[in-house]
């Protein structure tokens, strides 16, 4: 099984680790993002963040770029994941930081960070940025060959595409990605990812909806909730500004989003601006 495939790899990952040399930071950098690839196929977020945390570490301690901002933009890409935008924002910022070649020249493997930022601008609303991040990582990826970078650009371009309902592009879009990702191994979670913009293309052609068809009202806490998921802000941040449990934060976004009829936060947003529910 799976399950029983990924245990002897994580296995086998702790058993190089422990076989290796405190001082071996090239070869412990690279084991520890195979460990952080494991751990988040396994679903466990801050374990594969702080094996990458660790690899991007290590490969700045032994000159290794590429393997340190690898590691740093998966560490970002996860922090995404779990709505830490502070988290992630320091993460690609150390990555571009460490891609500045002589002479300012950024090197070609910022691609990643490119495409990293293109998810944190999606997951924060922003459009535009997102687009204009993703554009600019498959621009660099596709010049240095980068298979998880492209494919990870590719579906934030799917993505935007389908909420403003450019829905030939998107499918262009995906198609691109789904021919990329039958040729190359890529990163742990970009099948699901895949799989999660096929999805959104197939609903977004049948949730279009106008303020009349609403199942019910939001109420003023949900508009309220509403108006701080549009400025991007985390379940976290929009709890304490509302002073209110996460729990309950959570449950009043699911009722967004099921009288929305939006099948994430990101399209719940888009629609509320269409019904005029968020004040710019």
């Amino acid at each position: 099984s799976r399950k029983g495939e990924l245990e002897k790899a994580l296995q086998y990952a702790h058993a190089a680790l422990k076989w290796l040399g405190e001082s071996n930071f090239t070869v412990r950098s690279v084991m520890y993002f195979v460990l952080g690839g494991i751990y988040y196929s396994r679903k466990e977020l801050e374990k594969s963040a702080d094996a990458m945390q660790k690899a991007g570490d290590l490969g700045e301690r032994s000159g290794n770029v590429d393997a340190a901002v690898s590691a740093l933009s998966a560490l970002g890409s996860i922090r995404v994941v779990q709505r830490d935008f502070e988290g992630a924002e320091n993460a690609y910022q150390r990555a571009f930081d460490l891609s500045i070649g002589k002479g300012g020249k950024i090197l070609p493997i910022a691609s990643s960070i490119y495409s990293g930022f293109g998810r944190y601008y999606l997951a924060k609303n922003d459009l535009e940025k997102a687009r204009e991040s993703a554009t600019k990582g498959l621009e660099m990826a596709e010049k240095w060959m980068n298979a998880d970078s492209q494919v990870g650009s590719l579906l934030t371009l799917v993505q935007v595409n389908s909420i403003e309902g450019n829905q030939a592009d998107a499918i262009k879009y995906l198609g691109q990605a789904k021919k990329i990702s039958s040729t190359y191994q890529l990163m742990p979670g970009m099948a699901e990812q895949i799989q999660a913009c096929e999805t959104q293309i197939g609903n977004s052609s049948t949730n279009k909806i106008d303020q009349s068809t609403l199942p019910e009202p939001l109420t003023e806490r949900e508009l309220e909730v509403l108006q701080l998921l549009a400025a991007g802000m985390s379940n976290r941040a929009i709890a304490a500004e509302l002073v209110i449990a996460l729990g309950t934060t959570k449950t009043h976004i699911s009722r967004i989003m099921g009288k929305l009829n939006a099948e994430n936060r990101t399209r719940a947003v888009i629609l509320a601006r269409e019904l005029g529910l968020i004040t710019e």
